[in-house]
């Protein structure tokens, strides 16, 4: 197992969350899914090391705070919502950035910056000011970012993403799970994404985990997770579950 939790429990103001046990399993992209106010946010910052918590979260069999930070940012990569870049940097700049952890000679970041920049489809705003792109290109080039944060790790990493495509269009959406379910698949990352988007959490996780008043109260496969009844327990709404084109939906 990859990142492990046991007997987390988080206090922000009058709410509590408490997950007695999960865990994220390299080679495996799963969504983390709840409505709102259920208790995601709180779980994912937990997860990131940004809020103080109670119980146990392992990396790689190490608890979490006896990781070396340069060792752990090698290990553990986070995308939240919005990352803030007050400069002028152009965006090939900014996901040079990813390179702070890493021991590799100039020549060699250069190549990994390029790289990283393909995979998130942003290559070709390497030298645009950061500051005069659009939301989704910001987040595919801060998600490239993380990228070239991680591609030094020493065992498989983890990659945290909180709601990765909430400023992408239809087809970069698409096009970015897509990507992170083939490094989960052929690069052995263990993806763990905040999502709101059912289907697309049916289409691509391969897990999911529900979060419900502060509790995690289902975890398995896409299907068995999100069935008619959880969805209108949990959401309030009674989809259809219908197969597109040999695919589960809900409708």
């Amino acid at each position: 197992m990859t990142l492990k939790v046991r007997n987390l429990q988080v206090r922000r103001g009058g709410f509590t969350l408490a997950v007695e046990q999960w865990e994220a399993t390299a080679g495996e992209f799963q969504a983390l899914l709840g409505a709102n106010g259920a208790g995601k946010s709180s779980f994912f910052a937990a997860l990131a090391g940004d809020i103080a918590c109670q119980g146990d979260i392992c990396l790689q069999g190490r608890p979490m705070q006896h990781w070396p930070a340069a060792l752990r940012a090698r290990n553990i990569g986070v995308l939240p919502q919005q990352s803030q870049m007050p400069f002028a940097f152009s965006a090939q700049e900014v996901v040079a950035l990813g390179l702070t952890p890493l021991s590799v000679s100039w020549r060699e970041g250069q190549r990994l910056v390029r790289r990283s920049m393909a995979r998130s489809d942003c290559d070709h705003l390497a030298q645009r000011s950061y500051l005069d792109l659009s939301g989704g290109e910001r987040q595919r080039v801060n998600l490239a970012r993380v990228l070239l944060q991680l591609s030094q790790a020493q065992a498989p990493p983890v990659l945290l993403l909180d709601e990765p495509t909430s400023a992408q269009d239809l087809g970069h959406q698409h096009a970015m799970l897509q990507m992170l379910r083939d490094q989960a698949a052929s690069e052995g990352y263990a993806v763990v994404a905040v999502l709101h988007d059912l289907n697309h959490a049916l289409r691509y996780a391969d897990r999911c985990a529900l979060i419900a008043d502060g509790r995690l109260v289902a975890q398995g496969l896409p299907q068995a997770v999100l069935d008619a009844d959880c969805v209108e327990q949990f959401w309030g709404y009674r989809p259809r579950c219908v197969e597109l084109a040999g695919e589960p939906a809900l409708l």
